[in-house]
């Protein structure tokens, strides 16, 4: 739904884009916590024992909140409205999200991640989330995306899913090679019996259960010249590659871009392709529009996944495989996506 269009934030319309933004930038949230409490007081956990949905289009958003994502986590989350708005195109009234923020192991908090929500749920969400700013941990270039992975694998209940839930995972560094058994459940609460599972082998489960994607930021700017990779970026980009693919890695150098990328994603995942870029057409300049296109190049090389049911329709959920543990009103929409 384009923005140039009678787009009705409803209850969003109080939504202050730019101080989310100040709250999410990993440079000016340093050293903050956002996650103590939430909104009534009561303690969070940042790790809850399982996440539980009975939607049937669940999606998982990971960002990577450590020093050198930048501004990124903050521009994401800044557009949280439209991402909301356009969930419902993409998946239906009924999807829900859950976010998730990736450190490094070395800080207090390498893994975080909040229950399934929608609407105006999302950003209370948000809020008990922790912004580390952290990295730099026992490997350099390297975060805890292994945990996060491990997590959804054994503790995501997405078990009324009617397709592959969509895993986008936003970074710019690749995972550790393992989890021990002591890190497993320190910080992702998940008990296993081996001593320690490779990151391969986390993935591999993973990719069997979920549709999993990559939006590789570049870690500098001298890492991408044209489509030339060099230094971080060329390393994480082939491990990334061999573990979920490399047609499912979006290289994307500009922050103002991602969520239109996630759009693509989503677009590719539910067979709206069309919607996408024509949407992504009617509401950007020409040279934004070149950026995404140019960053999904290669996701849109998978075969397009058939056109999901109406939004309103209730398709017959199929079980998944993950493991169980445990009327809109309002002003004029703000443009979210259109600088």
């Amino acid at each position: 739904m384009s923005e140039s269009n009678d787009y009705n934030p409803g209850e969003w319309r109080d939504f202050d884009a730019k101080q989310q933004r100040q709250t999410f930038d990993a440079n000016a949230a340093a050293n903050r916590s956002y996650g103590a409490k939430t909104s009534s007081g009561a303690a969070v956990e940042s790790v809850p024992a399982s996440v539980t949905t009975e939607c049937g289009h669940p999606l998982f958003v990971l960002c990577d909140v450590s020093g050198s994502m930048q501004d990124w986590p903050g521009v994401i989350f800044g557009k949280l409205p439209y991402l909301d708005n356009e969930r419902k195109e993409y998946l239906g009234e009924d999807a829900e999200i859950s976010f998730g923020a990736i450190s490094d192991v070395g800080d207090s908090l390498p893994f975080q991640i909040r229950p399934f929500a929608k609407e105006i749920a999302l950003k209370e969400r948000l809020a008990e989330l922790t912004i580390t700013a952290g990295g730099g941990g026992h490997q350099d270039q390297t975060e805890a995306h292994e945990l996060a992975a491990l997590y959804l694998c054994r503790s995501a209940d997405v078990s009324k899913a009617i397709r592959k839930p969509t895993v986008i995972i936003i970074t710019d560094e690749p995972p550790y090679s393992s989890v021990s058994r002591d890190e497993a459940y320190a910080y992702a609460k998940v008990r296993i019996s081996e001593a320690s599972l490779s990151t391969d082998a986390i993935f591999g489960e993973l990719c069997k259960n979920f549709s999993v994607y990559i939006v590789l930021k570049p870690y500098s700017p001298s890492d991408l010249k044209g489509e030339t990779m060099a230094g971080v970026l060329k390393t994480a980009h082939a491990r990334w590659s061999q573990l979920v693919g490399s047609d499912r890695i979006a290289i994307l150098p500009a922050a103002d871009r991602v969520v239109d990328v996630i759009f693509g994603i989503l677009g590719r995942d539910t067979g709206k392709d069309e919607y996408f870029e024509r949407e992504l057409k009617e509401r950007q300049r020409p040279e934004q529009v070149k950026t995404v296109m140019q960053a999904l190049k290669t996701v849109h090389l998978l075969p397009a996944a058939p056109q999901t049911a109406a939004k309103n329709a209730a398709p017959k959920p199929v079980r998944g495989n993950s493991t169980v543990l445990g009327g809109l009103t309002g002003k004029s929409a703000k443009r979210l996506l259109d600088d």
